[in-house]
């Protein structure tokens, strides 16, 4: 007979939540690979430099066939400048060179929705209230 129990993880130490978490997922990554195995994984690392000082950036994954862009962000005073446009571009092209089919990102009503349909995505799916009273919006943007 199993004995399974259920543990939360906020009776455990960092360093036990890490080891755990690690665990679960190189399980869940090897259980993927056995399935679909061959598929390439890399990062996306774009910085946005005004003499040494950083001012935006982008970073993203790609993983399965798609780049996922999963931070951009513009110093304030640098936005409405066509950077942030620049740094999308430059991602889909190293997506495009890395044969990915496509770029999917997910951005909120109060973030900047619009600038992601002006480059082309379209939105695939919304979550309401995510965080409250806003709606998180996930786009595609197939090649």
């Amino acid at each position: 007979m199993t004995n399974i129990q259920i543990h939360d993880c906020s009776a455990f130490s960092n360093a036990e939540c890490k080891e755990l978490f690690q665990q679960i997922r190189d399980e869940l990554i090897s259980y993927n690979n056995s399935i679909i195995a061959g598929l390439s994984k890399s990062s996306v690392l774009l910085s946005l430099t005004d003499k040494e000082d950083i001012v935006g950036g982008l970073f993203g994954k790609i993983s399965w066939d798609w780049l996922h862009i999963e931070l951009l962000w513009i110093e304030e005073s640098y936005r409405n400048s066509d950077y942030g446009t620049q740094l999308i571009l430059k991602a889909e092209a190293i997506a495009q060179k890395a044969d990915c089919i496509g770029v999917h990102l997910e951005s909120s009503t109060f973030q900047a929705p619009g600038f992601y349909k002006k480059l082309g995505y379209s939105i695939f799916a919304e979550l309401e209230n995510k965080p409250r009273k806003q709606t998180q919006i996930f786009f595609k943007k197939e090649f």
